[in-house]
């Protein structure tokens, strides 16, 4: 196979990379214009030593508004801060800053990923449990 043309881009792709450029500072813009949206560089142990890595993540606002995924900013509709919904998620108080952010994640193992860092086994245990007894308390709630 030649592989020496493989990169070259083709006549008239020069719109198409344009285009995803300008997409891509799009999406960078009205991110950095989202009050929640954070960004800060960690540093982290990798197997060749450390590593700086900049984590982006989305706070959710103060109760009684829609809870906020921490990784991909979506609103998580019909689900508020301080009611039992608040329960279904694995949520996490960060007090780096001047402010206090609260982030809502999916699970534990979620939110070890996002942030590089592993939880006990105690602790996720605790959270599966209150996530089922939220799950259960929800479902037997009359509609």
């Amino acid at each position: 196979m030649n592989y020496e043309n493989m990169f070259v881009p083709v006549e008239g792709d020069e719109e198409f990379y344009m285009e995803n450029d300008k997409n891509l500072f799009n999406q960078n813009e009205a991110k950095l214009l989202n009050k929640h949206f954070h960004r800060t560089m960690k540093k982290v142990n990798t197997k060749i030593g450390k590593k700086r890595v900049i984590i982006e993540y989305y706070s959710s606002g103060p109760i009684n508004t829609t809870i906020t995924h921490a990784v991909s900013g979506a609103k998580q509709v019909g689900f508020q801060v301080g009611s039992i919904y608040e329960d279904l998620f694995f949520k996490v108080s960060l007090t780096t800053g001047s402010t206090p952010l609260t982030l809502f994640y999916y699970s534990p193992e979620e939110y070890e990923r996002h942030q590089y860092i592993i939880l006990t086994e105690e602790l996720k245990s605790v959270w599966r449990e209150k996530y089922l007894k939220a799950s259960l308390l929800i479902k037997s709630r009359p509609e």
